[in-house]
């Protein structure tokens, strides 16, 4: 599998959202009792190609502040699934140096509360809690408009 691509440096990925739908992502990223959890975000269906890059904000105190950074960037936030087309390019090793997430906190547990999937840096995916700190090594995919 390929590196993760640089900072700022536009890429295509490809996403058959129909092969990913959002509630199969929980239980493929080892979190049990699905049923209890539910996604209210927008989903992806059919095959998809558009351009994509990773950026960082910088250490945030939560999601929300996340958000703030990347839409100040003129960054547009791609729906979760997205997650699944970089993990297929890019993963599953991950770079041992950088945590990278789509700000997207469409999914609710079963205890409530938000969260957002991300690849961990030894390329294992999950979802965090959008309501814990974020440091330097966090990246966030985006959609690139070049």
């Amino acid at each position: 599998m390929a590196r993760y691509p640089a900072i700022g440096e536009t890429f295509e990925l490809t996403l058959n959202g129909d092969e990913h739908p959002p509630l199969d992502m929980v239980t493929g990223y080892g979190y049990p009792e699905v049923q209890r959890w539910q996604y209210i975000g927008t989903t992806v269906t059919g095959i998809e190609t558009k351009k994509f890059k990773l950026i960082q904000v910088g250490k945030c105190d939560n999601l929300t502040q996340i958000l703030h950074k990347i839409r100040e960037q003129e960054g547009e936030i791609p729906p979760g699934q997205w997650l699944e087309a970089l993990k297929k390019v890019y993963g599953p090793t991950g770079d041992d140096k950088r945590l990278v997430g789509i700000a997207d906190a469409s999914w609710k547990s079963q205890r409530g509360h938000t969260r957002f999937p991300y690849i961990y840096s030894n390329g294992i995916p999950k979802f965090a809690w959008s309501d814990h700190g974020f440091g330097e090594i966090w990246c966030w995919l985006v959609f690139s408009d070049e």
